[in-house]
């Protein structure tokens, strides 16, 4: 008569615990280590980050995750940008959010709160078309997660990275025909040699069309300024056009 084999005992249900991935306590890098960063980044879903930068929804995420609850997170104050009259840009000066938030770093084993905070700007060289329409708002967005990302020591956001190119970026762009029109007008009212004046600043220029557009701007608001106290140095005085 054959023998008949032993039946082994049924195992038990797996709990949610056993399907749960658990992390080892043990294994988390303390936040101030060089290793955190790393950590913090293989925490994140495939779908929280794009090209190595994290999101906004993920890095919010990981901050109650890894760090606590966030007590408090707002616009603690914002600049309006202006719209161009030129047509030549879309936003003349930029739109700017200040973000602040307040942590309670409960997952690290402190109660007291820290408080981080930080500006981010949002103009046609430095964002898309299609946001810089709704500008303060893409800049709150912006403002936040880089704030967010800041808290968990990481690099950029995917919100503060742009694919406008540099050199639409009007930090190279060169004096635009209004502001040379403004430096003519200003200066002839205010008896000005323009010829003396934009050769007589940090850098010297021979032509006004050689200025570029940020020098132009601070060029307008030294004008502006030497209207506003009625007095022109000696060295620019005796009106000569550009």
């Amino acid at each position: 008569m054959a023998k008949s084999k032993a039946v082994e005992p049924a195992k038990p249900a797996e709990s949610i615990s056993d399907l749960v991935k658990v992390t080892d306590v043990s294994q988390v890098p303390q936040y101030d280590s060089p290793e955190w960063p790393e950590y913090v980044l293989s925490q994140f879903s495939p779908e929280e980050v794009i090209d190595g930068h994290p999101k906004r929804d993920g890095i919010i995420r990981l901050i109650y995750k890894l760090v606590g609850p966030i007590v408090r997170s707002g616009v603690r104050s914002y600049q309006q940008g202006q719209m161009s009259k030129s047509g030549e840009r879309i936003l003349d000066t930029p739109s700017v959010v200040e973000w602040e938030m307040v942590i309670q770093p409960t997952k690290l084993g402190l109660q007291d709160e820290w408080v981080f905070s930080d500006i981010a700007e949002v103009y046609d060289g430095n964002c898309e078309a299609a946001f810089v329409r709704f500008a303060l708002s893409t800049c709150a967005t912006r403002a936040e997660s880089r704030v967010g990302r800041k808290v968990l020591r990481l690099k950029a956001s995917v919100e503060e990275i742009t694919s406008v190119p540099l050199e639409v970026a009007y930090t190279e762009k060169m004096i635009d025909s209004n502001q040379i029109t403004a430096i003519s007008v200003m200066a002839k009212q205010m008896d000005v040699n323009v010829p003396a004046f934009i050769a007589g600043g940090k850098v010297s220029y021979k032509r006004i069309q050689d200025i570029p557009w940020n020098t132009a701007l601070k060029m307008i608001d030294t004008l502006s300024r030497w209207k506003t106290a009625g007095k022109v140095p000696d060295e620019f005085r005796g009106h000569v056009p550009a």
